[in-house]
């Protein structure tokens, strides 16, 4: 053989249709590799992959499965198989078994950060923030220094309405890094109103202001005050942000325009959406947001005007 080992010819075969995109024929040799060579899991992973990439993605799940099985029984947790499983469940909304795949992953590996992270992301995503806390801290107290952790931890205490609790997670992971202050309670007030607590996020906002004037965290209390149905503060912001920097006007109002209309204001969004035209009659990005408004409340003729006084029609 000199020195080179020889190469399946059902193996070679299996490549060459599978890179033609002859999923099922592939699958088919894959199949019959794997049944004279039960113990390599080269070839399941192989047929997972031809599997989903032929769109048969229950089989294809089955075989991550059984090679996630087998990942458990080794002590050195190669993570393959569970990897794609998580992606997989995540993708398709199976929430139960992520939660279920990632705990047995923690159990077989309890001292894993990366898993542990996993856990703590599923049980979010599952709605059960109590139980992420309960894993975030664990990974805070094996890493006390890992900056990110206090980030989910706090996360996990917004979901449970906790906010004393993740204004003080988020105090850590500032004593940490203190010149990513801003960053850190900009993130806080984001995982707020993302929770339905505005006035929480408002009170972060406004305490970041006393510390830094930056105009995006003027356009964020905008935001906030639009949700919260108080337009006219929210106007007032937008002013004093465009004042700031006045070179990003166009940005600024094209921003505030989506705020309005998420809201279901369109006919004021509209006319926010017309000023940024002005500033810049040749962004594409304007002109779509405009005639989104404009179709919700079915005035398509707004938009066409529009066009036609930028000779774009």
């Amino acid at each position: 053989m000199n020195g080179f080992q020889q190469i399946d010819p059902d193996l070679h075969q299996a490549k060459e249709l599978e890179q033609a995109g002859f999923f099922d024929e592939a699958a088919a040799l894959y199949r019959r590799l794997i049944e004279n060579h039960p113990a390599e899991n080269s070839y399941l992973l192989a047929l997972a992959w031809v599997y989903h990439d032929g769109g048969h993605k229950d089989e294809a799940l089955a075989c991550f499965r059984k090679l996630f099985e087998r990942e458990l029984r080794y002590k050195v947790f190669s993570g393959f198989a569970f990897d794609e499983l998580v992606r997989l469940y995540k993708e398709n909304g199976s929430l139960d078994l992520l939660v279920d795949v990632c705990e047995r992953a923690v159990h077989a590996q309890p001292n894993d950060l990366s898993l542990l992270g996993d856990l703590g992301d599923a049980y979010m995503r599952g709605g059960r923030p109590r139980d992420a806390v309960g894993v975030f801290e664990k990974m805070a107290s094996m890493d006390p220094d890992a900056v990110i952790v206090y980030c989910y931890l706090g996360n996990a205490y917004v979901a449970m309405g906790e906010i004393e609790l993740a204004q003080g997670a988020y105090g850590k992971a500032v004593a940490l890094e203190p010149d990513k202050k801003e960053v850190f309670y900009t993130r806080l007030a984001e995982a707020c109103r993302k929770a339905g607590c505005a006035v929480s996020a408002e009170k972060i906002l406004r305490d970041c202001l006393r510390d830094s004037e930056n105009p995006l965290l003027f356009l964020d209390l905008a935001d906030i005050h639009v949700e919260l149905g108080r337009v006219d503060e929210g106007e007032t912001l937008l002013a004093q942000a465009i004042r700031m920097e006045p070179v990003r006007a166009g940005t600024f109002l094209n921003r505030f325009g989506n705020s309005l209309a998420k809201a279901g204001l369109h006919e004021l969004a509209i006319d926010y959406f017309k000023q940024a035209v002005k500033t810049d009659p040749r962004n594409p990005f304007y002109y779509t947001h405009l005639a989104a408004s404009c179709t919700a409340i079915g005035r398509e003729d707004i938009v066409a005007e529009v066009l036609g006084e930028n000779n774009l029609l």
